[in-house]
């Protein structure tokens, strides 16, 4: 054997890689105060300032460890082996020694017991690394060796989860270990340090359910991980009390957060590409980063991390140099890019640009890395192709996918392909298109309504109101997802939208409602007369609800507080009583893609309709302005509770048309929206002359015209359902009021599918291709084009409408 060859494996190659043993006597000498008094008070600021002198030394000489010929065998590298056992043997005794020295030594000074747990902390992120090697040895006791030595950090479980779970998974959604693109390391180690421990736990579980043996048996590596946990505990308590535990807890956390930065920087932004088989592909040597340089002594060329995936049981002075053209290289060693990561803009505008060049120069042929990257992907990687859809698609249902991942499971789930036609039964696109808005229409139209929605929410085992409010977010959330992927996709125009949406909202705010008064009721007595009745004002009233819709609502009970008894009364306990509701709302809306926020209005609001009795419904002394008048015309009850709600309910209908009969030539003074020069842009048409404005416009003024003459034009419906009945009255010609109703139709279906896109915005937005086409398809269009020019030529048809209203003729 060469000269060469004999210095690269006997003790002449080993001996560089063992100066970090040198730690391990000076903290001990440190821990039991051996050194002059002086020396303690200089050590630590000689010792710290070499983590920099390293880091300018790296830089200056590049000179990386030499490869060895990977075919030598293990026995070769004899000296290499016994470092990392000698570091295994020699840290549980460090962590003894250095525990009782800062809980029993009284001459230790506080900074001093500080150093000594940052030194230990440090020396654990040492053995971390050379235990690394150990338990991916042939032999038994090395693997047991250093699964003990990793034991003194808490880390018993490692090697399951290092070797069965990190290595099966490198680079995979499923591994909690591979950092993705974006994800800062803070949110790295807190969300992956709990799930590393309990997905270690459940994957022996599950090794023993296969093999049919319980949890006590023999083989069941829990039961050791849990005695060495205990034995641990016990030792610290032992030696210091809970000061030995704090202590040990200090130890711990630092060596944790050490072990985790190298974790987060090895696979940062890497990824596997998960193959139509439902596999990931073979790892390869481009799935890990790797730095080249002396520092490789240090780390145990651990930075060699392509090599070590790819022959894992390969010891680690056995690993090979690869070229930038086989694996990816840090800009920089370990040691800078552990600081580097503790601040995530600086980390992020340094390693995003390689990632984007690594995913450039290995998967040339994957344009959008949007769904690769994404939250849901990590979690449910066998729906890319539906993640990558809505995320393509539909921006909105995309940022509360990425909020809340388990939509996607209301998708892929049961009820979701119950109603919808299946691809393969040899129909046209055009007719399978024709026949899914059909059953969905059907579905959302008969089948599925307000009472069947309650049904569905489930909520019988609900306790208090706050349950009822997470319980209804959760299914507001699966149902409106449902809905916004059905329209994203054509089967559910925009137009047809607004209907079920309010049945949502309906449904949640009954039961809602039926919570808080309950719990009213359960204090104060039952509700006197007729009942009380919850009554949606605006969008809601009008059934016409988007995405992210703000709601509006007031409570009405019968009577004022003259009613004797011990009796709930509305009109005395209004304020409190909407109090508790909006707090109950505001759970129910947050993070809620069917509404923003739900409001009851309490008396003194400063609004005309508020909550309280019936008889101060709507107040309409004085002038009523354009706002008062719209809340009356559309004011729609939700739900009535108490003994005779009919009766209750035609006592509100009756008082709503008394309001708008009152103020017939109020539509006089509701003028149109200026005509402006305006950009060719979906919500600056609907915002401009003929759009949502005057569309309000002209159904109010025809409401308060005919409400008297024409009850059914005063009910609480949209203003397309008002156009219709306006031409079944013969107070519009028929054909022209279908044309306008159609008109008025295409430009509420046009405002739910901008809240699709946009998630509830009115601006406007950057839309790509693809949520063009998303509009498209939603508004049952060819193109994005005749989208704008239909929403166009419905917009001009109700501004015509309005400059012949307004001359004195009607078209």
């Amino acid at each position: 054997m060469s000269r060469s060859r004999t210095a690269g494996t006997g003790l002449r190659g080993a001996l560089p890689f063992s100066i970090t043993l040198l730690l391990v006597p000076m903290v001990i000498a440190m821990a039991l105060d051996l050194l002059p008094d002086f020396v303690p008070w200089v050590v630590p600021w000689v010792i710290l300032p070499i983590v920099p002198f390293f880091i300018n030394l790296e830089a200056l000489f590049k000179n990386d460890v030499p490869n060895i010929d990977p075919g030598t065998p293990e026995s070769k590298v004899f000296w290499h082996m016994a470092i990392t056992v000698a570091w295994a043997v020699c840290y549980p005794i460090l962590v003894i020694v250095v525990l009782w020295a800062v809980c029993n030594i009284p001459t230790l000074m506080i900074y001093e017991r500080i150093v000594l747990l940052l030194f230990c902390g440090m020396c654990g992120r040492l053995t971390v690394v050379t235990s690394h090697d150990l338990i991916h040895r042939p032999k038994l006791w090395m693997r047991r060796l250093g699964e003990f030595a990793v034991s003194a950090l808490a880390m018993p479980h490692w090697h399951t989860e290092h070797v069965y779970r990190h290595h099966v998974n490198v680079a995979t959604p499923l591994d909690r270990e591979s950092a993705r693109i974006g994800q800062s390391f803070y949110n790295f180690f807190f969300t992956g340090v709990p799930y590393v421990y309990a997905d270690a736990v459940r994957f022996q579980l599950r090794r023993l359910a296969r093999r049919g043996l319980p949890f006590w048996h023999r083989s069941n590596p829990v039961l050791l991980w849990i005695g060495m946990w205990v034995g641990w505990t016990a030792l610290a308590f032992a030696i210091g009390g809970w000061p030995g535990l704090a202590a040990w807890a200090f130890i711990l956390l630092f060596a944790a957060w050490g072990t985790r930065s190298v974790d987060y920087l090895q696979h940062y932004g890497l990824q596997r590409i998960l193959k139509p088989n439902g596999k990931y592909e073979r790892i390869q040597p481009h799935h890990s980063w790797n730095y080249s340089s002396s520092s490789n002594y240090l780390y145990f060329s651990i930075q060699r991390h392509s090599d070590h995936h790819d022959r894992p049981a390969k010891p680690y002075p056995l690993l090979q140099r690869l070229s930038e053209d086989k694996a990816p290289s840090l800009p920089e060693g370990y040691g800078s890019m552990m600081g580097l990561i503790l601040f995530p803009s600086r980390w992020f505008r340094k390693m995003n640009p390689l990632v984007e060049e690594w995913r450039r120069k290995y998967y040339p042929d994957i344009k959008d890395w949007r769904a690769l990257s994404s939250q849901a992907y990590r979690h449910r990687p066998e729906s890319l192709s539906l993640i990558s859809e809505i995320i393509q698609d539909a921006p909105c249902l995309a940022r509360y996918m990425e909020a809340c991942y388990p939509l996607i499971d209301s998708v892929t789930g049961r009820q979701f392909q119950q109603i919808t036609v299946p691809d393969n039964i040899g129909m046209e696109p055009d007719e399978l298109l024709f026949a899914q808005r059909g059953l969905l229409r059907l579905h959302y139209g008969h089948e599925f309504g307000c009472s069947e929605m309650i049904e569905d929410m489930d909520l019988s085992e609900a306790g208090m109101a706050e349950d009822v409010a997470e319980n209804a977010q959760i299914w507001c959330n699966d149902q409106a997802f449902q809905l916004g992927v059905r329209m994203m996709r054509g089967h559910v125009l925009g137009q047809d939208a607004g209907r079920p949406l309010s049945n949502m909202a309906d449904a949640a705010i009954t039961l809602l409602a039926r919570a808080v008064l309950d719990e009213f009721v359960a204090h104060r007595g039952p509700v006197p007369g007729d009942g009380i009745a919850f009554v949606a004002l605006g969008r809601l009233g009008e059934r016409r609800m988007t995405f992210e819709s703000e709601v509006e609502i007031i409570a009405l009970a019968d009577g004022g507080s003259d009613i004797e008894g011990g009796e709930f009364v509305l009109e005395d306990n209004a304020g409190k009583f909407c109090q508790r509701f909006n707090k109950v709302a505001a759970q129910w809306s947050a993070n809620n893609m069917l509404v923003r926020s739900v409001h009851m209005r309490p008396p003194g609001s400063g609004n005309h309709n508020v909550t309280g009795a019936l008889e101060r419904f709507a107040d309409g002394a004085g002038k009523p302005d354009a706002d008062f008048l719209r809340e009356v015309a559309s004011a729609r009850i939700v739900c009535v509770t108490g003994d005779r709600p009919d009766e209750f309910a035609e006592r509100f209908e009756e008082a709503r048309r008394a309001l708008l009969r009152q103020a017939p030539s109020a539509a006089d003074d509701l003028h149109p929206v200026p005509e402006v020069e305006r950009e060719r842009l979906l919500p600056a048409i609907l915002e401009g002359p003929g759009g949502l404005g005057d569309l309000e416009r002209a159904a109010l003024g025809l409401r308060l015209q005919y409400g008297e003459s024409h009850p059914d034009m005063a009910g609480g419906d949209g203003p397309a359902a008002v156009l219709k009945k306006a031409g079944e009255a013969g107070i519009l010609e028929s054909e022209t009021a279908g044309e306008l109703a159609e008109a008025a139709g295409f430009l509420l279906g046009v405002e739910c599918v901008l809240s699709l896109v946009n998630g509830g915005e009115a601006g406007e937005a950057p839309w790509e291709d693809a949520v063009k086409a998303t509009v498209a398809r939603a508004c049952d269009a060819r193109d994005f084009e005749e989208v704008v020019a239909k929403t166009e030529e419905a917009a001009a048809r109700i501004a015509a409408y309005l400059s012949a209203e307004q001359e004195g003729g009607t078209s």
